[in-house]
């Protein structure tokens, strides 16, 4: 071999150590809680690293674009992702999932029980139970601890809906048989006409730094998780405002409680709801809440060490 080539050989090599070696350790946890409103169009879709490195996904929006999102923001030898969280059963919501499974192990999902009917639906649940995915229902009251043993705080995720006696009192009766997916689990029958009311709402706590995520929760789900004093006045930094900024989403009252430092708005461009609605903008604008929009601002991303936070702009 010349000298020429093997030098060649011996940068080239060199280099690609340099690379991975670089992304190892960029790659390693930083400590820190990132919460990632990802670019998916017309749908909702979030990543999460926990300070300790863990991983997060709640919905998957309309498409695959949340596998851009994951591969943008985890090491590309990173394939397993702790915890999805599907918030309710629609379109916008788990269609990304059903990629997003087949190419993740996925230790656990997290979803409400009531069905979807659409062929797309069924998709995702035969897919999840061909993985063997564990599945596990989440209702008011509960809620996740994600401990970082190297600096000793945790991240708490608490559901805040919805309330496990009302979806017994809005589903019908249960088929008892063992299947993971059977309707013990996913897939009972809602007699109540709106999946948006069980839409699973989260707060995630961690220091001093809250942000609730309220999926495609409507006012006056908002307004009694509320009442039930379950949020703190002004206590939230950020808010996902729900269902893609729709007027039934938010009103003045739940803004003026919550006054949130940041309102992010999860949506599409141009898309054929009219989302978000001008009343919507409105109420933000009239107290002074900055606004994120992933169909303006791209994806959205908030960072904190549980004091202070930012975005990464």
């Amino acid at each position: 071999m010349k000298k020429n080539q093997l030098f060649y050989i011996v940068s080239f090599t060199l280099v690609i150590l340099f690379v991975l070696i670089t992304a190892f350790l960029f790659s390693q946890p930083d400590r820190l809680l990132h919460i990632v409103f990802c670019d998916v169009g017309q749908g909702d879709g979030i990543y999460i690293r926990f300070p300790g490195g863990e991983d997060m996904v709640i919905d998957g929006g309309p498409n695959s674009n949340i596998l851009s999102c994951l591969g943008d923001h985890m090491a590309f030898w990173d394939r397993t992702v702790e915890i999805v969280l599907l918030t309710h059963p629609q379109y916008d919501h788990y269609r990304g999932l059903t990629d997003m499974v087949s190419r993740y192990n996925v230790k656990i999902l997290i979803a409400s029980p009531v069905e979807n009917k659409a062929e797309s639906y069924q998709e995702f649940k035969k897919i999840v139970r061909e993985n063997k995915i564990a599945v596990k229902n989440a209702y008011a009251g509960d809620g996740i601890r994600i401990g970082d043993a190297a600096s000793g705080k945790n991240v708490e995720i608490a559901v805040l809906s919805p309330d496990k006696i009302w979806v017994a009192d809005n589903i019908s009766s249960i088929n008892q048989h063992d299947d993971l997916l059977s309707n013990k689990v996913l897939g009972l029958t809602t007699k109540h006409d709106d999946l948006n009311d069980f839409t699973i709402v989260t707060q995630i706590s961690y220091g001093l730094f809250d942000v609730l995520l309220s999926g495609d929760a409507e006012s006056k789900v908002l307004d009694k998780i509320i009442n039930d004093g379950k949020i703190v006045s002004n206590d939230i930094e950020v808010l996902k405002i729900a269902h893609h900024g729709a007027r039934a989403g938010l009103n003045q009252n739940i803004a003026e409680y919550i006054k949130p430092d940041l309102a992010v708005i999860s949506v599409g461009k141009n898309n054929r709801y009219g989302h978000p609605t001008k009343e919507v903008l409105e109420i933000l604008e009239s107290l002074n809440i900055p606004i994120k929009r992933t169909d303006l601002d791209g994806e959205v991303e908030t960072v904190t060490d549980g004091k202070r936070w930012h975005l990464i702009e």
